[in-house]
């Protein structure tokens, strides 16, 4: 069985498909169901150290899960903070996503996968570079663009962050 821990699956379709996909649109899979990307108000309250009942926290664990993955699927379609468009992008036939477009909403997610390992938080020097190498890695098949150069500053940065 494959090591999980050492290999997400983005990091694991994204650094493989890089070379090969490269300037080719991908086929995606299907739209995210239900959710919304708007802000949770409970979780204003939660991250300010406010209990809730545990019921409620149940509803917002599905909520915070679902908006994450409305969120990282509008990045994957060049949508990023627009959910409605993400939608229409999601309707048409055959859906096809431009590589580019879909490696740096990869480079980010791992950027933000990495970002959990810095040793603010699990100190894990590995991981951090594991995941921020993936992220170059990707980014280097992109053409540059503000975007690009930012995520490429911010995984830098995070590398340096490595004890």
């Amino acid at each position: 069985m494959q090591d999980i821990s050492r290999r997400s699956f983005f990091g694991t379709a994204g650094a493989a498909g890089a070379t090969a996909m490269a300037g080719a649109p991908s086929p995606a899979a299907r739209q995210p169901e239900g959710g919304s990307a708007a802000e949770i108000p409970q979780l204003k309250r939660v991250s300010g150290g406010i209990l809730i009942p545990e019921a409620e926290s149940e509803t917002l664990e599905k909520r915070v899960i679902e908006r994450a993955v409305l969120r990282a699927a509008c990045r994957a379609v060049g949508a990023p903070d627009d959910a409605a468009k993400a939608q229409q992008i999601f309707k048409s036939e055959p859906l096809q996503i431009e590589w580019p477009v879909f490696a740096t909403a990869l480079a980010y997610s791992l950027c933000d996968q990495a970002e959990l390992f810095t040793n603010e938080r699990l100190d894990r020097p590995d991981r951090l570079e594991y995941f921020t190498k993936k992220a170059l890695e990707l980014l280097k098949a992109v053409p540059d663009s503000k975007e690009v150069k930012s995520l490429k500053a911010r995984a830098e940065k995070l590398l340096k962050k490595k004890r």
